[in-house]
């Protein structure tokens, strides 16, 4: 997938997602899928245009993220997508609903015959611009503006909720709302054999600022090396200065920190009360895995 961090022409005609897409739950799937399937109807290139926060955040998005932008690229590919545009939001905060439309969605930038959205997305200074004015404005260039109705499933399906669902340790929730299971958004900043059992390598993750961050507890989890998957537990427990750390027991995985980890289900709130009682945990539950494989 091509990537542009910075306003560059796209010389063909496209159909562009527009959003910011964070945890790229079941809505924003449904405003990828709509892109995708208009870009090939139409025989257009099917393109994210999405916003980079480090710098700045508008209101409303809250200050921390589900997904790191990396995961979102890969769901981008599966869903379809064929390159997208990841700029910098403050390069584009002052900007008017108007100015926006001119310099971005018009034949100078994107080229873009369709763009889809969800039908609650705001756009231009201050969040002034909505869909219906979007529509309007887009109209002299040509491009069709499709909003694409939010979901519900007990309630709106919402980055918001789906916030709320991790940071309680519900990670069935979250997986229902996204789609998709849960991945621990952390670095892995160390990856070692076990010292009693060749079987078990542990990964250890810290919680940083601008992720949400789930409940301390015991989780089923797996770790992917992007090929396979490996059945594992995870014990999330506080750690210094407000950080949560993750260590993660999987069986025969591979020494490697270059892995992924996805949360399944909070199995306890009882947590062991050191390194040595985690480990035993861990070894003990891991034992039992192996029996049922």
């Amino acid at each position: 997938m091509e990537i542009f961090d910075k306003i560059t022409p796209y010389g063909t005609k496209t159909a562009v997602a527009l959003g910011y897409f964070d945890g790229v739950h079941r809505g924003h799937e449904a405003v990828l899928r709509r892109t995708v399937e208009l870009a090939e109807r139409m025989k257009l290139v099917p393109i994210v245009f999405t916003f980079n926060f480090t710098e700045a955040r508008p209101s409303g998005k809250g200050a921390k993220d589900v997904m790191r932008f990396e995961d979102k690229v890969a769901l981008f590919e599966q869903i379809g997508i064929k390159a997208c545009y990841h700029i910098v939001f403050s390069e584009l905060e002052s900007l008017s609903t108007q100015q926006f439309v001119d310099l971005i969605m018009g034949h100078g930038c994107l080229n873009a015959a369709v763009v889809c959205c969800g039908a609650d997305f705001r756009l231009g200074k201050g969040r002034e611009g909505d869909v219906k004015s979007l529509r309007k404005l887009c109209g002299p260039y040509g491009t069709q503006v499709f909003d694409i109705r939010q979901l519900s499933d007990n309630g709106v399906v919402s980055t918001t909720r789906i916030k709320a669902a991790i940071e309680s340790g519900d990670m069935a929730l979250a997986e229902k709302l996204c789609g998709h299971s849960y991945r621990l958004p952390f670095t892995v900043i160390d990856a070692s054999p076990s010292k009693k059992n060749l079987h078990i390598v542990q990964f250890e993750q810290l919680s940083e600022d601008n992720y949400v961050c789930p409940k301390a507890g015991i989780y089923s989890s797996s770790v992917s090396d992007g090929v396979i998957e490996y059945p594992s537990v995870t014990i999330a427990y506080p750690f210094r200065d407000g950080v949560t750390s993750f260590d993660t027991y999987a069986l025969d995985a591979p020494l490697s920190d270059h892995v992924t980890v996805e949360l399944t289900e909070r199995i306890s709130s009882d947590l062991p009360s050191d390194r040595y009682d985690r480990d035993f945990y861990a070894e003990q539950y891991i034992e039992k895995l192996r029996t049922k494989l």
